[in-house]
């Protein structure tokens, strides 16, 4: 341990109540994430409540450290990582503190798991839709801070949009409470966020029609302040703000978030496409039914799986080149079959050579066939040979309508650079991950 990094555990140790670890060991664990990337912190810190959080970054303020809040190091893109302080919120600040089944509301701490909260939420009959493929070890902060989208976005949305209350700390250590107030006349119970409060709803209003018309308008995405959800009238709602901000404004110490209730029926139905452009025209023909979700999978996730798994060799055909996941919610199982029918019934007419399952209502069945997504695509990273499927593209936002273009155009350019990918996509809502072979050790392209 070098000299500075044991004046910095020395100091945090008697500021702090959790636990903090300057060692290379530690430095070396927390380094890495689901990313590429690799860089090892000076320090990480595993607060036990929102003191040490405060304290720990009063510190780094006085010290000129960045923090980097983690949860679970399921992050693409390298957001956990960083030269500074590793602030790890899923040891001791994982709590579920309250169920308000009344309200539809739920009172977590960040570094508690989707997993595990719905798990709790379940013996309720409630649930937090939001399902990314990693929602067993995804923690909630995380889903928040980048304002997570999952399969089930077109029935649920996204994660900011479930943020009702938040108690965060600011860069300079103090705890506040963000919620709604208002922006003329504040009253947060902090001087400070007052004044933000009222900056922030000026500058908002003064450049509304900017806000309110970017280049992405109704492209559901993946990052970035949510400025367009945050204004209402006199209403500003800085804890919608802090989703999608990655930290970057506040780190937050607990949410009160709102829930659903589980539906009564749920069905799904697998169609099989020759094309994976058929598959995405059969997508927008879904999105229009407003279904609960729909997922595309491409040949070679499907060979993959059908590898895997011998459930899935004998329902996934060989020889398909591309799946769609399609599921509709409702109150009466009846309802649920008969909008499925009608909805298959419409895309096998556009696209005759369709091939599709028996529509799936059993639990057990349904959920083996959403392991499909769940299980599949983290499995990526598991598989053989030098080349690896490689993130840097991964949650690519385009319009649901340019979706069969997008996709022929990739394929495209892939058979043109001879290069192997996988492709997974949230078709209904037009996210799409798409992970090209690469060798990263390798000084040639590709």
């Amino acid at each position: 341990m070098e000299a500075e990094q044991a004046r910095i555990q020395a100091d945090l140790r008697g500021i702090l109540d959790g636990e903090v670890f300057c060692d290379p060991l530690h430095s070396q664990m927390y380094a890495s994430d689901a990313s590429l990337y690799q860089i090892a912190p000076i320090a990480v810190v595993r607060p036990r409540h929102s003191n040490d959080v405060s304290g720990c970054i009063k510190y780094a303020v006085e010290n000129a450290l960045p923090v980097f809040p983690r949860g679970g190091g399921t992050g693409l893109a390298g957001q956990s990582l960083g030269p500074g302080i590793v602030l790890d919120f899923s040891r001791f600040m994982r709590r579920l503190i309250e169920i308000d089944s009344q309200q539809l509301q739920v009172r977590v701490q960040p570094g508690i798991t989707l997993g595990d909260l719905n798990r709790q939420l379940a013996q309720h009959r409630l649930v937090l839709g939001i399902d990314p493929p990693m929602r067993a070890v995804t923690t909630v902060g995380s889903l928040i801070a980048i304002d997570a989208l999952g399969s089930h976005y077109p029935r649920y949305g996204t994660a900011g949009s479930h943020v009702l209350k938040a108690q965060a700390v600011l860069d300079d250590g103090q705890q506040v409470q963000l919620s709604k107030t208002s922006w003329h006349y504040p009253n947060t119970g902090s001087q400070r966020l007052d004044r933000i409060a009222t900056e922030l709803g000026q500058l908002l209003t003064e450049h509304k029609d900017t806000v309110h018309s970017p280049p992405w308008k109704g492209i559901p995405r993946g990052c970035g302040y949510r400025l367009e959800s945050i204004l209402e009238d006199d209403q500003i709602d800085l804890a919608r703000l802090q989703s999608g901000a990655e930290g970057t404004l506040t780190v937050l110490t607990e949410l009160t978030l709102k829930v659903d209730r589980i539906p009564n029926a749920r069905g799904l139905v697998l169609l099989f496409f020759e094309k994976i452009e058929l598959a995405a025209r059969a997508a927008l023909e879904a999105r229009k039914d407003q279904v609960a979700a729909c997922d595309l999978m491409d040949r070679r996730l499907i060979e993959i799986a059908r590898e895997l798994d011998p459930g899935y060799e004998a329902m996934l055909p060989r020889g398909a080149e591309a799946l769609l996941l399609i599921e509709h919610q409702g109150q009466e199982l009846s309802e649920v079959k008969q909008r499925l029918n009608a909805l298959v019934q419409r895309i096998v007419r556009k696209a005759p050579s369709t091939q599709q399952t028996p529509i799936i209502v059993d639990d057990a069945e349904r959920d083996f066939v959403w392991r499909l997504s769940r299980r599949i695509v983290p499995q990526l990273v598991r598989l053989g040979g030098p080349q690896k499927p490689i993130s840097f593209v991964d949650d690519l936002s385009i319009q649901p309508e340019r979706l069969p273009e997008f996709l022929f155009e990739v394929q495209n350019i892939l058979k043109v650079e001879r290069v192997t990918a996988t492709l997974f996509a949230h078709a209904a809502q037009g996210n799409v991950q798409l992970k090209p072979f690469l060798d990263p050790n390798s000084e040639e392209y590709p």
